[in-house]
């Protein structure tokens, strides 16, 4: 038995909901403004709608007769403190805060009067609970990982040929990931016809700042150590993949068509687990390439922003960097390596 849905679609909202909602996207043409939404990433809006069809979902079972009222009514502080508590049940403390910040934004834009203190409120309190993963544990050495990728490539080719293309691909991918750690849906939408120039036998990757995360374009060089590998992959391996000739995208699926970010991650996640012990998700490898800047080259620190396409070093150091720790251990490592190699004594 298929489990009842817990958002409702736009279908199903009142008429009014429905109406204020397009609005909200409507786009901007030559004698109006556009709606709040019209400038939101395709991403954000899905979650605003679902969280919006959530909060529909709720009243539509609890109260059925609050959905004929007008849509700022309906939020009363009592109905949003058990919607709150509701949600608080089924989801973690970050999925809670995630969910309860999308329906601010929704009802923000589609009932701005109202006044969403007490939601907001609730918000940070779930955010403040949700404990930072330490990623440490599950970290592994840029080098390690570059390796990985060089080798997976290495074991592609016999006699100067290759003949796994998928592992070919993959550790090229791999080995891009560890040197330049772009966001999975960038990688996945690279695009030879819009992304990629060869310049004098360098690769020069862009990104528009409307295609970023943070809004900010990217521009990057890939590594000299593995543009050659790049480049025999775009003529040689690329079009022996079903279809290649039928897109521009730069990674091929053996099913054909572009490879997509989930295919990107459970690639990842594979390759990874089989070499390490332990999967090393993609966006991990910002992290690992952020803290081997920073101990290896403490003095370069800054340049962290610029490789992950942040706007400022603070928020670089706040998710990324684990640097700090590093080095206290491997001043340990150095401390017992003495140890253990100082002559043992006598007597």
């Amino acid at each position: 038995m298929s489990r009842a849905p817990r958002s409702l679609s736009e279908s199903e909202w009142p008429d009014a909901d429905a109406v204020l909602w397009r609005s909200v996207l409507a786009p901007v043409d030559f004698f109006e403004d556009g709606g709040v939404g019209t400038h939101w990433r395709p991403s954000t809006v899905a979650h605003a709608k679902y969280a919006y069809g959530q909060w529909m979902k709720f009243l539509s079972v609890s109260e059925p007769s609050s959905l004929a009222e007008p849509p700022a009514v309906r939020f009363t502080p009592e109905r949003l403190e058990r919607f709150v508590k509701q949600i608080s049940s089924r989801l973690s403390a970050a999925g809670a805060a995630a969910a309860i910040g999308h329906l601010i934004l929704a009802s923000g834009a589609i009932a701005p009067s109202f006044d969403y203190r007490s939601l907001k409120s609730a918000q940070r309190r779930h955010a403040a609970v949700t404990k930072r993963r330490d990623k440490r544990t599950a970290m592994v050495r840029a080098d390690e990982l570059f390796g990985l990728g060089m080798e997976l490539m290495a074991m592609a080719q016999r006699d100067d040929v290759v003949h796994d293309l998928l592992a070919h691909r993959d550790g090229l991918i791999i080995a891009l990931l560890a040197s330049r750690p772009l966001r999975r849906k960038n990688l996945a939408e690279m695009r030879l016809d819009k992304h990629v120039a060869i310049d004098g036998g360098g690769i020069h990757i862009s990104f528009d700042a409307d295609e970023m995360k943070g809004d900010r374009e990217l521009e990057l060089w890939l590594p000299e150590s593995i543009t050659p590998a790049f480049l025999h992959y775009l003529s040689a391996v690329r079009p022996r993949f079903r279809d290649s000739d039928e897109h521009q995208f730069v990674w091929c699926s053996n099913k054909g068509g572009q490879l997509h970010p989930d295919g990107i991650y459970q690639m990842i996640h594979r390759r990874t687990t089989a070499a390490f012990g332990k999967a090393i998700n993609p966006h991990l490898f910002r992290d690992i390439a952020a803290t081997a800047i920073a101990v290896d080259r403490p003095e370069q620190v800054h340049l962290s922003k610029d490789l992950l396409g942040h706007g400022s070093l603070d928020l670089t150091e706040r998710h990324y960097l684990h640097a700090q720790s590093v080095r206290a251990g491997n001043h340990l490592g150095n401390v017992i390596c003495a140890i253990r190699t100082r002559p043992a004594r006598t007597g």
